[in-house]
């Protein structure tokens, strides 16, 4: 994949007020209706954003009259099915947002309330606190990964053809990642500087075994992953970014790696995203996103995190939580015993987070972001062994994990991704945990394979 800034769906060029005409102007429009201005406090908004909501039956083009008057740094986005548009100013401040605001609900036959736009943040912190576990392998022991590649020879490398978006900041350049790293798209309009978050993300999907790398940190020898660089923006563009790899085959994703975070959401935004995301499913995309950090329970009102929280109400989305050597969760992992699927390695975690030049550095990770690469990377394994399998179907081999005890109250049916088990069911399988191997190796067992495996 080519690197190249984000293309753009779904916007219709505004008049600007730069031309000076009186055909941008507007006649004067009676005072707001109470509760359509916001009151904006600096923090965790968009300061050159605004979500606009127009009355039911509001087309676009009507839309983009009532917009007309604005200077705007760029077509605005338009999300029909909720009468929802998206718009950047060229200058931005929270006095602006509120002088903005107040004018576009003075249209109050279209405009039916304008909301604040909320940062998109990065979930997941360096480990500095924890003592290094009994192994830097841990998490490939713990779920049964060394079976999986054994069992499913084949398919084990998995197949460049697979394509993982990371939705993060940037991927930067490790030698462990080397021509598993496809480029990527610049949603960001910040310094374009490598991040360790992204970059050890991609490393657990798809560092390659054949390096002398730091660590053995990644599940696919072969693959390509895409570095989608959305972190610090805003919703709207993480929308547009789930869009944009969804359909056009040039830079189609097939699984998205979503170790993001928004909180805060108003329903606007919540109701775009989760259309973005439904419509990915219905493209082939599998989206798997990180419980949070925050270890609250993300079922309980006022704790909702997004996108996770969507996954009761979206097929094609799969909700991680962390958790440790012990099958405990995570100490900083969020939780849901409804709307989390299942957890992941999430503690304790080495692996390759930038490069000096000569070589790769490692450092250990925790938190529900580094559980989601596990899930991606199992999801990644499954498509290379079976490409025409559908999101269902890859969701469910994903959820025939381990049931534990210790995670019953954390995640449904207490579930930790396995990947012998989600990759030992045949294609031709509908109902893959049914025809799935059981396992009941234990820890030791497990042990002796993973030293038996050669480097790939």
């Amino acid at each position: 994949m080519a690197e190249g800034k984000s293309p753009r769906i779904g916007a219709v060029a505004a008049c600007s007020l730069l031309s000076a005409s009186l055909a941008c102007t507007s006649p004067p429009q009676p005072p707001p209706e109470p509760g359509c201005v916001p009151r904006f406090t600096a923090g965790n908004i968009v300061e050159d954003d605004l979500i606009v909501l127009f009355r039911e039956g509001v087309t676009e083009d009507q839309a983009a009259k009532v917009l007309s008057g604005l200077h705007l740094a760029r077509p605005f986005d338009w999300f029909p099915r909720i009468h929802v548009a998206n718009i950047k100013l060229e200058h931005g401040h929270i006095g602006v947002l509120s002088d903005v605001a107040t004018k576009l609900c003075g249209n109050s036959k279209e405009v039916w309330k304008v909301e604040p736009d909320y940062k998109v943040a990065s979930i997941s912190s360096l480990d500095d606190k924890c003592l290094p576990a009994a192994s830097q392998d841990w998490p490939l022991t713990k779920i049964d990964v060394a079976r999986a590649w054994s069992g499913n020879w084949n398919h084990s490398k998995g197949d460049p053809r697979v394509r993982v978006g990371v939705m993060d900041g940037r991927v930067g350049p490790l030698d462990a990642l080397g021509q598993n790293l496809a480029g990527g798209y610049k949603y960001s309009s910040g310094p374009d500087l490598p991040d360790w978050h992204a970059t050890s993300i991609a490393a657990v999907i798809g560092a390659r075994w054949d390096t002398q790398s730091c660590s053995n940190a990644g599940l696919n020898a072969e693959v390509s992953i895409a570095s989608l660089r959305v972190v610090g923006e805003d919703v709207g563009v993480m929308i547009s970014a789930l869009a944009d790899h969804s359909h056009a085959d040039e830079y189609r994703i097939d699984v998205m790696s979503v170790s993001l975070g928004l909180t805060g959401a108003s329903s606007s935004q919540v109701e775009g995203l989760r259309e973005a995301i439904q419509d990915a499913g219905q493209a082939g995309v599998l989206v798997v996103a990180a419980a949070g950090d925050t270890n609250v329970d993300v079922d309980s009102a006022g704790h909702q995190i997004y996108p996770c929280s969507l996954a009761t109400r979206v097929s094609n989305l799969i909700c991680v939580a962390g958790s440790d050597p012990q099958d405990e969760l995570s100490s900083c992992s969020s939780y849901g015993a409804t709307t989390v699927g299942l957890a992941a390695p999430g503690e304790s975690i080495w692996a390759p987070y930038a490069s000096d030049g000569d070589s790769d550095l490692c450092s250990w990770f925790k938190g529900s972001s580094m559980a989601v690469p596990y899930v991606a990377g199992v999801a990644a394994l499954i498509r290379a062994k079976c490409p025409n399998a559908s999101v269902d179907n890859i969701k469910q081999r994903l959820l025939c994990g381990d049931s534990m005890s210790s995670l019953s109250r954390y995640v449904v049916d207490g579930m930790r991704l396995n990947a012998f088990k989600a990759l030992s069911a045949a294609c031709s399988c509908v109902s893959p945990c049914e025809c799935a191997t059981q396992s009941s190796v234990e820890t030791e067992a497990r042990d002796a394979a993973f030293r038996s495996l050669t480097p790939r």
